[in-house]
């Protein structure tokens, strides 16, 4: 594999380059909104329940204020994308950073990104422009991206200076922090999926056990789900449901997304086919449109299906939890690792944020020394204890309130977890992943066709690219 040289390029060619016409993909790295069919279809049963009455929603705050802190000479301007309860443990942490190093002055500016979650406009626009902040959060699924077409700073020789290497994290969040080989962002916390599943439910069926394959939770599906007349009441599982895309269902299989060797993505591997042809089993039984109109119907908090008993199981993340202490405390529920295929392991998946250094700033050590403390074992324990999350740093994860309660199912699985594959296109890959399933889900292609499909235009868009031209 040759190293990679990247050119500069203007605000136009990023934009393009990181495929911002294809947002779809903002669901990266805590969504919990399920991926939704692009067309319609009559439905054979109707399946249109009465959303339950309106729940008290807690009162969002005021948009935050700049954090601006300390008064040396050494400055940093820093962006990020914490609202609320965050906003409060992260102008901890830059307290924190002042009190340790007096000689430095920070201003944390609030800057949005798209739904929460990753690229945006005005970010786009500072780097293309030569004048970013110091200092900016990004979501890990598109450090690739940006690091690929120059945007990012290397920060290989910097952490090696600090002490600080791949054996101190996840394997996983150092893969996708990094693109060949060079550093590009620092891991800060991460999350993983599994199945949640209602006792309450399970113990008036008489089933004592979660699923422990997918045959399992095909009969315990069935089992679990009621109808009156032609109305469904509740389903037993809704498989695309919150965190159930192709990636969740794809790696239980034991299925490849990406040829590390060639760098091509692999969407039509034949156990990620297989995964998709299971899905569409529960569509031909139960009909799509039901699933997604069922679904769709409720919200989230306290409405959300899964709390308010509109589904019996439902694959989501860990971030799950705090939301079902906030809005139904006595809930009765397990979680269980992901039913498997005889012959393969419990796995989930998992994505994060990370701190990133983007090409032009002004203070690229000053912007180091605050990204390296704010993802340091200390701070990053405290900032996932306060914020429900896990950390990336091995020795963090040992602390036990990441391995205690219902996030031991979580943080168990995470040191062999899977992550998206770095690359120019992972925003397209994602899209296209989702049409493909929403295809096969509504017959509009076979698993095989609609995931071929994927490979081949994801592909042919890479070689545009030259990514090719880095793997021998």
């Amino acid at each position: 594999m040759e190293r990679a040289t990247f050119p500069r390029i203007s605000r136009r060619q990023l934009c393009a380059g990181l495929g911002l016409t294809g947002l779809g993909a903002v669901l990266a790295a805590c969504s919990t909104a399920a991926p939704q069919a692009a067309a319609t279809q009559p439905a054979a049963l109707a399946a249109t329940p009465t959303p339950l009455p309106g729940a008290a929603t807690p009162t969002p705050l005021p948009t935050p204020v700049a954090i601006a802190k300390g008064s040396g000479s050494k400055s940093v301007l820093l962006w990020h994308n914490y609202t609320q309860g965050d906003y409060d443990n992260f102008a901890i942490v830059i307290n924190d950073f002042i009190a340790k190093n007096p000689d430095y002055k920070v201003e944390a500016d609030y800057v949005p990104t798209s739904s929460g979650s990753q690229e945006n406009e005005k970010l786009l626009t500072a780097i293309a422009g030569g004048k970013p902040p110091d200092v900016a959060e990004f979501d890990r699924f598109i450090v690739g991206s940006f690091a690929f077409r120059g945007a990012l700073n290397d920060l290989t020789d910097m952490a090696k200076s600090a002490n600080i290497s791949g054996d101190d994290y996840l394997p996983f969040a150092w893969a996708e922090a990094s693109l060949f080989g060079k550093l590009y962002a620092l891991p800060i916390d991460t999350d993983a999926r599994a199945l949640y599943y209602r006792t309450d439910f399970f113990d008036a069926a008489g089933l004592k056990n979660p699923p422990a394959t997918p045959d399992d939770l095909d009969s315990m599906a069935d089992k679990l789900t009621e109808k009156s007349g032609n109305q469904y009441k509740r389903f037993g599982l809704i498989p695309t449901m919150d965190q159930g895309m192709l990636y969740t269902w794809g790696w239980v299989y034991g299925g490849s997304f990406y040829d590390e060797k060639t760098g091509k993505v692999t969407p039509d591997d034949p156990k990620v086919v297989q995964a998709l042809t299971w899905l569409v089993t529960y569509a031909k039984k139960y009909g799509e449109e039901n699933m997604v109109s069922f679904a769709s119907a409720f919200g989230k908090g306290a409405q959300s299906p899964f709390i308010a008993g509109l589904v019996a199981m439902d694959p989501n993340g860990n971030w799950n939890i705090a939301q079902i202490n906030q809005y139904s405390p006595d809930l009765k529920y397990a979680i269980t690792p992901f039913p498997h295929p005889s012959g393969t392991q419990a796995t989930t998946w998992s994505g994060g944020w990370s701190w990133t250094i983007p090409k032009g700033s002004k203070n690229v050590e000053n912007g180091f020394a605050l990204a390296s403390f704010i993802t340091n074992a200390e701070e990053m324990t405290k900032w996932c204890k306060a914020t429900s999350h896990d950390p990336t740093r091995v020795a963090a994860l040992k602390d036990p309130a990441f391995s205690t309660g219902n996030q031991k199912i979580f943080s168990d699985l995470l040191p062999n977890s899977h992550y998206r594959p770095v690359i120019p296109e992972g925003n397209l890959l994602w899209d296209e992943l989702l049409t493909a399933t929403s295809n096969a889900m509504y017959g509009k292609a076979s698993p095989q066709d609609a995931l071929t499909a994927v490979a081949t235009k994801v592909n042919d868009q890479l070689n545009k690219d030259g990514w090719f031209k880095h793997f021998s």
